[in-house]
Protein backbone atom coordinates (compact mmCIF):
# COMPACT_ATOMS: atom_id res chain seq x y z
CA UNK A 1 0.00 0.00 0.00
CA UNK A 2 1.40 3.38 -0.84
CA UNK A 3 1.29 5.66 2.03
CA UNK A 4 2.25 9.12 0.08
CA UNK A 5 2.78 11.12 -3.11
CA UNK A 6 4.24 13.42 -4.33
CA UNK A 7 7.62 15.11 -5.84
CA UNK A 8 10.12 14.29 -3.33
CA UNK A 9 11.80 10.94 -2.41
CA UNK A 10 11.27 9.44 1.12
CA UNK A 11 13.97 8.39 2.67
CA UNK A 12 15.01 7.24 6.63
CA UNK A 13 11.75 5.87 7.43
CA UNK A 14 11.57 5.02 11.24
CA UNK A 15 8.33 3.27 13.45
CA UNK A 16 7.13 5.13 16.36
CA UNK A 17 7.68 2.52 19.54
CA UNK A 18 3.89 1.33 19.33
CA UNK A 19 3.45 1.09 15.80
CA UNK A 20 1.29 3.69 15.24
CA UNK A 21 3.36 5.99 13.29
CA UNK A 22 5.81 5.74 10.53
CA UNK A 23 8.18 9.03 10.85
CA UNK A 24 10.44 10.04 7.25
CA UNK A 25 11.51 12.66 5.16
CA UNK A 26 11.67 13.54 1.94
CA UNK A 27 14.31 15.52 -0.46
CA UNK A 28 14.39 16.04 -4.17
CA UNK A 29 17.74 14.70 -4.89
CA UNK A 30 21.07 13.58 -2.59
CA UNK A 31 24.07 14.93 -5.02
CA UNK A 32 27.13 13.48 -4.67
CA UNK A 33 28.51 13.53 -0.95
CA UNK A 34 28.58 17.18 -0.52
CA UNK A 35 25.16 17.13 1.50
CA UNK A 36 21.49 17.57 0.26
CA UNK A 37 18.36 19.78 1.46
CA UNK A 38 15.54 17.81 3.70
CA UNK A 39 11.94 19.33 2.01
CA UNK A 40 9.68 18.35 4.63
CA UNK A 41 9.21 15.55 7.51
CA UNK A 42 6.11 14.30 8.02
CA UNK A 43 4.27 10.66 9.75
CA UNK A 44 2.06 8.92 7.93
CA UNK A 45 -0.71 6.08 9.94
CA UNK A 46 -0.39 2.61 8.29
CA UNK A 47 -3.70 1.66 9.27
CA UNK A 48 -5.34 4.93 7.97
CA UNK A 49 -4.79 7.51 4.79
CA UNK A 50 -3.47 10.22 7.39
CA UNK A 51 -0.47 12.25 6.57
CA UNK A 52 0.21 14.67 8.74
CA UNK A 53 3.46 17.42 7.83
CA UNK A 54 5.15 18.32 10.72
CA UNK A 55 7.86 21.24 9.82
CA UNK A 56 9.29 22.50 6.87
CA UNK A 57 13.25 22.22 7.45
CA UNK A 58 15.66 25.16 7.05
CA UNK A 59 16.82 25.90 2.93
CA UNK A 60 19.90 23.35 2.75
CA UNK A 61 19.22 21.58 5.99
CA UNK A 62 19.18 18.05 5.82
CA UNK A 63 17.33 16.68 8.73
CA UNK A 64 19.00 13.05 10.05
CA UNK A 65 16.43 11.16 12.80
CA UNK A 66 18.25 10.22 15.68
CA UNK A 67 15.68 7.83 17.26
CA UNK A 68 12.32 7.81 19.55
CA UNK A 69 12.39 8.88 23.16
CA UNK A 70 8.58 7.68 23.66
CA UNK A 71 5.82 7.21 21.43
CA UNK A 72 4.95 10.77 20.36
CA UNK A 73 8.45 12.69 20.68
CA UNK A 74 11.66 11.70 18.24
CA UNK A 75 15.23 13.32 18.16
CA UNK A 76 16.66 15.41 15.44
CA UNK A 77 19.47 17.17 14.21
CA UNK A 78 20.60 19.07 11.40
CA UNK A 79 22.83 19.06 8.36
CA UNK A 80 24.60 21.73 6.62
CA UNK A 81 27.89 22.77 5.17
CA UNK A 82 30.42 23.46 6.48
CA UNK A 83 30.71 21.90 10.10
CA UNK A 84 28.28 19.14 9.70
CA UNK A 85 25.59 17.96 12.25
CA UNK A 86 24.07 20.97 14.59
CA UNK A 87 21.37 21.72 16.77
CA UNK A 88 20.46 18.61 18.16
CA UNK A 89 16.47 18.30 19.63
CA UNK A 90 13.55 16.65 20.22
CA UNK A 91 10.11 17.20 18.41
CA UNK A 92 6.46 15.69 19.72
CA UNK A 93 4.86 14.36 16.40
CA UNK A 94 1.05 15.50 18.92
CA UNK A 95 1.72 19.04 20.34
CA UNK A 96 4.29 20.30 17.62
CA UNK A 97 6.75 21.31 20.87
CA UNK A 98 10.12 21.04 19.89
CA UNK A 99 13.20 21.57 22.82
CA UNK A 100 16.60 22.09 21.37
CA UNK A 101 19.01 19.68 23.42
CA UNK A 102 22.40 21.03 21.76
CA UNK A 103 22.44 23.90 19.29
CA UNK A 104 26.19 24.14 18.22
CA UNK A 105 27.97 21.88 15.59
CA UNK A 106 29.04 18.36 16.78
CA UNK A 107 30.78 15.71 14.99
CA UNK A 108 29.62 12.44 15.92
CA UNK A 109 26.77 11.22 18.47
CA UNK A 110 25.28 8.22 19.58
CA UNK A 111 21.68 7.58 21.14
CA UNK A 112 20.18 5.40 23.58
CA UNK A 113 16.70 4.84 23.46
CA UNK A 114 15.89 3.77 26.76
CA UNK A 115 17.48 6.31 28.79
CA UNK A 116 17.19 8.69 26.62
CA UNK A 117 20.81 9.79 26.80
CA UNK A 118 22.64 10.66 23.82
CA UNK A 119 26.77 11.18 23.47
CA UNK A 120 28.35 13.61 21.45
CA UNK A 121 31.90 14.41 20.07
CA UNK A 122 32.71 18.19 19.28
CA UNK A 123 34.72 19.78 16.85
CA UNK A 124 37.55 21.36 17.92
CA UNK A 125 38.75 24.69 16.02
CA UNK A 126 37.26 28.21 15.95
CA UNK A 127 34.44 27.74 12.87
CA UNK A 128 32.48 25.06 14.54
CA UNK A 129 34.25 24.51 17.79
CA UNK A 130 30.86 24.70 20.37
CA UNK A 131 31.09 27.99 23.01
CA UNK A 132 31.82 25.62 26.16
CA UNK A 133 35.15 24.21 24.15
CA UNK A 134 35.79 20.92 22.30
CA UNK A 135 35.14 17.65 24.30
CA UNK A 136 32.87 14.99 24.48
CA UNK A 137 29.24 16.02 26.08
CA UNK A 138 26.57 13.34 27.76
CA UNK A 139 23.18 14.61 27.25
CA UNK A 140 19.99 13.67 29.21
CA UNK A 141 17.04 14.45 27.02
CA UNK A 142 14.67 13.81 30.28
CA UNK A 143 15.86 16.95 31.90
CA UNK A 144 18.32 18.32 29.63
CA UNK A 145 21.73 18.44 31.71
CA UNK A 146 24.69 18.39 29.65
CA UNK A 147 27.62 16.93 31.04
CA UNK A 148 31.08 17.49 29.51
CA UNK A 149 32.74 13.84 30.43
CA UNK A 150 36.20 13.97 28.58
CA UNK A 151 38.34 16.42 26.80
CA UNK A 152 38.65 13.90 24.33
CA UNK A 153 37.29 14.44 20.90
CA UNK A 154 36.44 11.19 18.88
CA UNK A 155 35.77 10.53 15.31
CA UNK A 156 33.36 7.79 15.51
CA UNK A 157 30.69 7.20 18.86
CA UNK A 158 28.42 4.31 18.65
CA UNK A 159 25.81 2.77 21.42
CA UNK A 160 26.37 -0.79 22.30
CA UNK A 161 22.96 -1.99 23.46
CA UNK A 162 24.25 -5.28 25.37
CA UNK A 163 27.22 -3.86 27.06
CA UNK A 164 25.01 -0.56 27.84
CA UNK A 165 27.61 1.90 27.26
CA UNK A 166 28.82 4.00 24.53
CA UNK A 167 32.19 3.35 23.11
CA UNK A 168 33.77 6.20 21.63
CA UNK A 169 37.17 5.72 18.99
CA UNK A 170 39.61 8.57 18.45
CA UNK A 171 42.89 8.93 16.61
CA UNK A 172 43.92 8.38 13.25
CA UNK A 173 43.96 5.70 12.23
CA UNK A 174 41.80 5.26 15.90
CA UNK A 175 44.73 5.41 17.78
CA UNK A 176 42.29 5.20 21.28
CA UNK A 177 39.14 4.15 22.40
CA UNK A 178 36.69 4.53 25.82
CA UNK A 179 33.52 3.32 26.87
CA UNK A 180 31.29 5.48 28.67
CA UNK A 181 28.24 4.81 30.65
CA UNK A 182 24.78 6.36 30.59
CA UNK A 183 26.15 8.32 33.94
CA UNK A 184 29.26 9.73 32.44
CA UNK A 185 31.58 7.31 33.69
CA UNK A 186 34.37 6.84 31.32
CA UNK A 187 37.07 4.08 30.97
CA UNK A 188 39.97 3.85 28.85
CA UNK A 189 40.35 0.74 26.95
CA UNK A 190 43.48 -1.12 25.90
CA UNK A 191 44.25 -1.50 22.27
CA UNK A 192 47.40 -2.61 20.81
CA UNK A 193 49.77 0.08 18.76
CA UNK A 194 49.06 -2.27 15.86
CA UNK A 195 45.88 -1.86 15.31
CA UNK A 196 43.50 -0.17 12.28
CA UNK A 197 39.57 0.62 12.84
CA UNK A 198 37.36 -0.08 15.12
CA UNK A 199 37.58 -3.60 16.86
CA UNK A 200 35.00 -6.77 16.49
CA UNK A 201 32.95 -6.46 19.43
CA UNK A 202 31.40 -9.32 20.83
CA UNK A 203 27.23 -10.07 20.76
CA UNK A 204 27.65 -9.48 24.73
CA UNK A 205 29.42 -6.00 24.24
CA UNK A 206 32.16 -6.88 26.49
CA UNK A 207 34.87 -8.59 24.55
CA UNK A 208 36.92 -7.04 21.75
CA UNK A 209 39.24 -8.28 19.10
CA UNK A 210 41.45 -6.19 17.66
CA UNK A 211 42.41 -6.62 13.91
CA UNK A 212 44.99 -4.10 11.49
CA UNK A 213 48.17 -6.41 13.44
CA UNK A 214 48.44 -9.29 14.60
CA UNK A 215 45.09 -10.05 16.55
CA UNK A 216 44.86 -8.51 19.69
CA UNK A 217 42.02 -8.92 22.60
CA UNK A 218 40.83 -6.84 25.35
CA UNK A 219 37.43 -5.74 26.99
CA UNK A 220 35.03 -2.87 27.51
CA UNK A 221 35.16 -3.67 31.25
CA UNK A 222 39.05 -4.09 31.98
CA UNK A 223 38.06 -7.89 33.16
CA UNK A 224 40.43 -9.15 30.34
CA UNK A 225 43.81 -7.72 29.96
CA UNK A 226 44.53 -6.93 26.22
CA UNK A 227 47.05 -10.31 25.07
CA UNK A 228 47.64 -11.33 21.57
CA UNK A 229 46.17 -14.29 20.10
CA UNK A 230 48.49 -15.06 16.82
CA UNK A 231 51.66 -13.57 15.27
CA UNK A 232 50.65 -13.08 12.22
CA UNK A 233 48.38 -10.31 11.17
CA UNK A 234 45.01 -10.06 10.28
CA UNK A 235 42.89 -7.64 8.10
CA UNK A 236 38.95 -8.66 9.99
CA UNK A 237 37.41 -10.26 12.91
CA UNK A 238 33.86 -11.94 13.07
CA UNK A 239 32.04 -13.06 16.08
CA UNK A 240 30.26 -16.06 15.54
CA UNK A 241 26.10 -15.32 16.01
CA UNK A 242 26.11 -17.27 19.59
CA UNK A 243 29.19 -15.10 20.66
CA UNK A 244 31.05 -18.28 21.85
CA UNK A 245 34.24 -17.78 19.63
CA UNK A 246 35.73 -15.40 16.97
CA UNK A 247 37.19 -16.37 13.39
CA UNK A 248 39.85 -14.53 11.29
CA UNK A 249 42.29 -15.16 8.44
CA UNK A 250 46.18 -14.91 8.15
CA UNK A 251 48.52 -16.12 5.53
CA UNK A 252 48.78 -19.22 7.25
CA UNK A 253 44.66 -19.82 7.01
CA UNK A 254 41.80 -19.34 8.61
CA UNK A 255 41.45 -19.33 12.78
CA UNK A 256 38.53 -19.73 15.23
CA UNK A 257 39.01 -19.32 18.70
CA UNK A 258 36.52 -20.34 21.48
CA UNK A 259 35.60 -19.89 24.79
CA UNK A 260 36.46 -19.32 27.01
CA UNK A 261 40.70 -20.03 26.78
CA UNK A 262 40.31 -18.66 22.70
CA UNK A 263 43.36 -20.41 21.77
CA UNK A 264 43.76 -19.93 17.84
CA UNK A 265 43.07 -23.47 16.00
CA UNK A 266 43.57 -23.53 12.27
CA UNK A 267 39.97 -24.51 10.39
CA UNK A 268 41.85 -24.34 6.42
CA UNK A 269 44.88 -23.53 5.45
CA UNK A 270 43.64 -23.59 2.07
CA UNK A 271 41.74 -19.97 2.84
CA UNK A 272 44.34 -17.78 3.36
CA UNK A 273 44.99 -13.80 3.93
CA UNK A 274 45.10 -12.10 0.14
CA UNK A 275 44.62 -8.49 0.01
CA UNK A 276 43.95 -5.77 2.38
CA UNK A 277 39.92 -5.55 1.48
CA UNK A 278 39.67 -9.65 2.18
CA UNK A 279 35.91 -9.24 3.71
CA UNK A 280 33.91 -11.66 6.05
CA UNK A 281 30.36 -11.86 6.60
CA UNK A 282 27.87 -14.08 8.25
CA UNK A 283 24.97 -15.83 5.38
CA UNK A 284 24.23 -18.50 8.19
CA UNK A 285 23.99 -18.46 12.13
Amino acid sequence: MQLTNGRTQGYQPSWSPDGKFILHTGADAFGSGAGFSTKGIWTAQADRDNVKSLYSPEPNNAEMILGWMDDETFAVYSWSQPCGPFNLRTFNIESGQTEVLWADAFNDIAFDPDSNTTLLTSWDGDMCAPETGAGTYLISARDGEVMKVADDIGVSVVWSQTGQSFLMYGGIPDEWMLSVDTRGNVLEIDRPTEAMNQPALSPDGIILVWAGGPPHMSSTDSTIPLRGLLDESIHQALWTPDGQAVIFVAKSGLYIAQQPDFIPVLISSEIQLQKFDDYMEWIFP
